[in-house]
Formats: structure tokens, sequence, C-alpha cells
């Protein structure tokens, strides 16, 4: 079976050669991450802006020491015992901004099923 070439990475100026999904040398890849996660906070506001304040920090501690919240949510559903690491908003803190700190719209998930659950981690 033939092996795949890589590819340049993409990187402008860059003459490495990978084959790594992203596109991105081990050089450039975290570079590249953080260029992308600047625009983005550059279009929808930091995570202070958009809530995630002293409040939140102190709420979403309480939350995740609260019975029944120590593990992820959808992990446990699958049957697996996963430590929670992220509080999920079920309805969204951009459409219900009033249902930001009530325990009853949060669920707590594993960094994984957060990602999941948002259809994140597939760039770069």
């Amino acid at each position: 079976m033939a092996v795949q070439p890589g590819t340049a990475c993409r990187w402008p100026g860059c003459v490495e050669i990978t084959k790594d999904p992203s596109g991105y040398c081990e050089q450039h890849k975290g570079q590249a991450r953080r260029q992308y996660n600047n625009a983005l906070d550059a279009r929808r506001g930091s995570s202070r802006q958009r809530g995630y304040d002293w409040t939140w920090e102190k709420f979403r501690r309480w939350f995740l020491q609260q019975p029944g919240n120590q593990y992820c949510y959808r992990c446990k559903q699958q049957g697996r015992m996963v430590l929670a690491k992220v509080v999920h908003h079920i309805a969204p803190v951009k459409e219900r901004p009033d249902l930001r700190l009530v325990p009853s719209n949060c669920q707590a998930l594993c960094f994984q099923c957060h990602e999941a659950v948002h259809g994140w981690g597939r760039g770069i």
C-alpha cells in the first residue's frame, strides 16, 4: 500500500511538510490557532463581553460541586463516568441571557461532549 505524501504547511513562507489534517506544521499550528481565536473573539466579543464574568465563574464552580453534577451528563447516559469540566447552557445565553445563572438551564459536561454539542473542534 502506498503511503500518502505530506503537504506543505499552510503558513505563509513555511516550507515544512506536514501530514497534520489542519495543514499546519508543529511550529505554526499553535500560531494559527491563536490567530483564529483572536479573529473569532473580534467577531463575537470576548468571553467577558458575552457574560462569562466573575459571577459566572463563581456560579460555575458552585454548579460543578453540586450532587449529580460532578460527572458529564451525556457520558453518564452512555454508561461512562467522566468528570465534568464545563457547564453547558441548554438555552444559549445569546438567546436567553436571563437564564444565564439558572441551574435548571445548565448541564455538566466533559470538554469533548461540550465540543460535540456545539460542533466545535473540527477546525485547526
